[in-house]
């Protein structure tokens, strides 16, 4: 008989924007294809304010799919009175705000109280259409896929606020989280979490936890294109839209990009994503501001260039910037915080953020030495392909097991 399971999460998997987005679809796409998961899933997607637009519609059968009334929100004091409310009795950061649904609250409600034999949720923001008395009372039959530890990433936000108000109510709302999160990680049956990091981070509660980075199985088709020798460019996958891409390209434009020019001037960084062209200073000859690009269009950059750069050092769970450098087999240069997750690759910090000659210099040894270049390409090919071999539908082993 098919394990019956109860999806929650929050994001856009049909149409991914943010790493998150992808994450999830990954996630449902590998339980969807078990036989021996009868599933069943409800998703939100953020809402925006004044954008009067339809839920993302689901390609999945049994999966409900709602936006978040925020959209539907006049603002001002109406809107500061739901933030406090929301503050005050929500179970997930301030952060979840833009997901909260109540016709969701109540589909998820109603759903909780059947018979289901797992219900996994898909992101601590998730929390914040979910009844907190209901969820603890189905102990032993939850799985919780944290993406991050919440508040480790609510405390490196923090830094990037230039605002005393704004800091003081991001240290109060990673308290909030700690909280939370230590509560439900304890009572799951199992939490996943996308790197060993932020596994560690909870690992006093000796709880049952697992760290598996997703494999994205729909880009691998990328992965097999012939590949000529690497052109004279490095990569950077981020906009400006989420704070610690913004600070990664500003030091980028700001830092590398003259260091580099010093050494050889020959060497271009392509920055993907939107705003990077904005930015003060962005203006600079061994600067291409790409914009944003199809898959595919990503998927033939990366195949080229000589690596992926990534000076990334707030954030929580994986880097997708990285992942997707991985799968393409190419080199990356990076920092230690964007290598977390990625411990079973080997692959050493290159990049300290006080300190651009030095990742200026990495980048020119890996340009001046082809042979080294194949060579890491096919080391980071292989170990990757034995980590997917090793986790092939981890995720649906552990709901089965639950």
């Amino acid at each position: 008989m098919a394990k019956k399971v109860l999806y929650i999460g929050v994001g856009n998997p049909a149409q991914p924007s943010s790493g998150m987005d992808v994450v999830l679809r990954e996630h449902i796409l590998e339980l969807v294809q078990c036989r021996d998961i009868e599933l069943r899933g409800i998703i939100v997607q953020a809402g925006v304010a004044g954008a009067q637009m339809p839920a993302a519609q689901l390609p999945w059968p049994h999966f409900k799919s709602y936006i978040g009334d925020l959209q539907n929100e006049s603002g001002g004091l109406s809107r500061i009175i739901k933030k406090l409310k929301s503050i005050m009795l929500n179970c997930a950061p301030l952060a979840a705000y833009a997901f909260q649904c109540d016709a969701a609250k109540r589909e998820i409600k109603v759903e909780l109280a059947r018979n289901h034999d797992v219900v996994v949720i898909d992101h601590m923001l998730a929390m914040c259409n979910i009844p907190f008395c209901s969820l603890l009372a189905l102990k032993n039959k939850t799985i919780l896929i944290a993406h991050d530890a919440m508040p480790l990433y609510l405390l490196g936000t923090s830094q990037l606020n230039p605002a005393i108000l704004a800091k003081l109510f991001l240290y109060m709302d990673a308290i909030k989280a700690w909280v939370i999160e230590s509560i439900l990680v304890s009572r799951a049956a199992l939490t996943v979490f996308l790197s060993g990091y932020d596994q560690q981070f909870y690992g006093w509660l000796n709880a049952r936890t697992l760290s598996l980075c997703p494999m994205l199985t729909e880009r691998k088709k990328h992965d097999d294109r012939t590949r000529g020798a690497a052109k004279p460019y490095v990569v950077f996958v981020g906009g400006t839209g989420f704070l610690p891409n913004k600070a990664a390209l500003e030091w980028i434009i700001n830092h590398l990009s003259p260091a580099l020019a010093t050494l050889n001037p020959s060497i271009c960084i392509m920055l993907v994503g939107k705003g990077s062209a904005e930015l003060p200073g962005a203006n600079k000859p061994n600067i291409k501001h790409m914009g944003f690009v199809s898959d595919e269009e990503l998927s033939a950059i990366l195949r080229d260039g000589l690596a992926v750069i990534s000076p990334v050092v707030h954030g929580g769970g994986i880097k997708i910037k990285v992942l997707d450098a991985v799968m393409a087999g190419n080199p990356v240069i990076a920092t230690a915080e964007s290598l977390r997750g990625f411990e079973f690759l080997n692959i050493l910090p290159a990049i300290a953020l006080n300190n651009p000659a030095s990742a200026a210099r990495a980048i020119v040894q890996l340009h001046d030495m082809p042979a080294h270049q194949a060579a890491e390409r096919l080391r980071i090919t292989q170990l990757w392909n034995e980590y997917c071999a090793a986790h092939n539908n981890e995720l649906s082993k552990q709901v089965l097991a639950a």
